[in-house]
């Protein structure tokens, strides 16, 4: 009986979207929406464990709306592109003096000077732009799940590592401090992380 209850309580709020099934990993972390936390339009993703007792499910810093938009576009754009990496800063938005806003109009502001358009204006924290020579993905992860941590990317999709980096000096100029630089050619290495 109480089994039935903890599983009602779990349908009613959660709705399971990917199933972890790395056997290296100690722990199952099955990937669920919040339905308690949507606003009618969107809602958090969140992990539970395979044992979850009740509390409070940390957010992951996307939401189901983000996550779908970012895959559209990594697989219609910039995995369509000879060399792909991105650009990134990792913060605590309740420490740190840092607001994803100013990097989101920092990037508005460039894309315009670079002529780029926006693709998807369906979220200000995910913004794309493309032009036949560069794709360009800017993603505030977080900003509105209330999780401990921020993270901002910005995604570069270019034909070649010369092309990625010359964007990559240009944003960063452009941009508050965005310490992390990672590359990759396309295809991507199939052992390497993305």
């Amino acid at each position: 009986m109480l089994e039935d209850l903890e599983f009602q309580v779990l349908a009613d709020r959660f709705f399971r979207v990917a199933v972890d099934r790395n056997p290296e990993q100690m722990t199952q972390e099955d990937l669920y929406v919040d339905l308690s936390r949507s606003d009618g339009e969107d809602a958090p993703l969140i992990v539970l464990v395979e044992e979850w007792h009740g509390e409070e499910p940390a957010a992951r810093g996307h939401t189901i709306l983000s996550k779908a938009l970012e895959s559209i576009f990594q697989h219609f754009d910039l995995n369509k592109r000879g060399f792909v990496g991105y650009l990134a800063k990792a913060y605590r938005p309740h420490k740190d003096d840092v607001r994803w806003e100013d990097y989101a109009d920092a990037m508005a502001q460039l894309a315009e000077r670079m002529g780029l358009a926006e693709l998807l204006e369906i979220r200000p924290d995910l913004r794309c732009y493309s032009t036949p020579a560069l794709g360009v993905m800017f993603d505030a992860m977080g900003v509105d799940l209330r999780t401990p941590d921020g993270y901002i990317q910005v995604w570069i999709g270019a034909e070649n590592r010369d092309a990625f980096l010359n964007y990559a000096a240009q944003i960063r100029r452009a941009m508050p401090p965005m310490p992390i630089l990672d590359e990759w050619r396309i295809p991507r290495d199939p052992n390497r992380p993305i």
